[in-house]
């Protein structure tokens, strides 16, 4: 919706809970159900496409500042706002939450990410990156492990993912680079209409630069804080398989808390569907589940102090 008082700014407003957004449940850090990474870079994507048209964009500086949690029982309210800048070409994106039900008292606003959306005069162009063929991949890398015993490394980081989210099912590596293949899960494939990639594939996608976690740092969970540039080309096809290359630019190892590379989704014949570039992961070091939630929430996000309501009975 643009706004009356200033036309170049839009708005977008949607309730967001565990049973209105079923996905949500299937993605969790220390059994916390939270919005992941993709999420954002989806409605980066349909908000862009909305202003901008079709593929006539690219997205820049996503950064995730405050995790959004969906606790049982409580539905967040989510609001995108896109703002024009000084620069006609660029629009920047800021994600806010407040629980709903608030209705005594002014909401409370938390910022959760922001982005920058460029316009293009013309489609963007795919990275110069040689992606090699699946007869490539099976017959000359080296296959690292199946879906089942790859998920089961995840869990152990403290990253849960349920059937929606678990499109890989054979991991090939190489010295700074992997090539995940994925299928789309029925759950997904249906529902996927609406969306630009629906974002339990796009995760899925994203999935691919975990095999580069270090081992010396087995037990503790790495999350997506920042992605530098996102370039979408097209939608894949509901009943498709797809492959997602993904290539180091920093290695993590036991002396690092972060890692970085780039991941391009392809499908079957090999054509680029989307390029996340620039994915920073950051690690939440190891702990106990409130520990983590503590972490989520201050250490690895910037801190924000939020107002609250007096009690003006006391807490008994």
């Amino acid at each position: 919706i643009p706004s009356a008082l200033h036309p170049t700014t839009y708005f977008w407003t949607a309730d967001m809970n565990v049973e209105i957004f079923p996905y949500l449940s299937e993605h969790c850090v220390h059994g916390m159900p939270v919005l992941p990474c993709a999420a954002y870079i989806e409605l980066c994507l349909a908000a862009a496409t909305e202003i901008c048209g079709p593929q006539r964009f690219s997205i820049e500086d996503i950064e995730l500042k405050k995790v959004l949690f969906f606790p049982k029982g409580i539905t967040q309210i989510l609001q995108v706002i896109m703002t024009q800048e000084v620069d006609a070409r660029k629009m920047t994106l800021h994600f806010f939450s407040t629980q709903a039900g608030q209705e005594k008292q002014a909401p409370v606003w938390t910022l959760h990410a922001s982005a920058t959306v460029l316009r293009e005069e013309e489609a963007a162009r795919k990275e110069e990156i040689a992606h090699p063929t699946p007869d490539q991949i099976q017959r000359e890398w080296t296959l690292e492990m199946e879906g089942e015993p790859y998920y089961q490394g995840l869990r152990a980081r403290g990253i849960q993912h349920g059937p929606l989210f678990q499109g890989v099912t054979h991991v090939w590596r190489r010295p700074g680079e992997v090539m995940a293949h994925l299928t789309i899960p029925s759950g997904v494939a249906n529902t996927s209409r609406g969306y630009q990639i629906h974002p339990a594939l796009l995760d899925s996608s994203l999935q691919g630069i975990t095999p580069f976690l270090p081992e010396e740092r087995e037990g503790e969970a790495y999350v997506p804080v920042a992605v530098e540039r996102v370039k979408f080309h097209r939608r894949p096809e509901p009943a498709g398989t797809l492959w997602t290359h993904a290539i180091m630019r920093t290695e993590a190892d036991s002396a690092q808390s972060t890692l970085e590379g780039d991941i391009i989704l392809l499908n079957e014949q090999g054509q680029v569907l989307l390029e996340v570039l620039g994915c920073r992961l950051q690690s939440l070091e190891s702990g106990t589940p409130d520990f983590m939630r503590e972490r989520l929430n201050q250490l690895l996000y910037t801190i924000e102090w939020e107002r609250q309501a007096r009690n003006e009975r006391g807490e008994k």
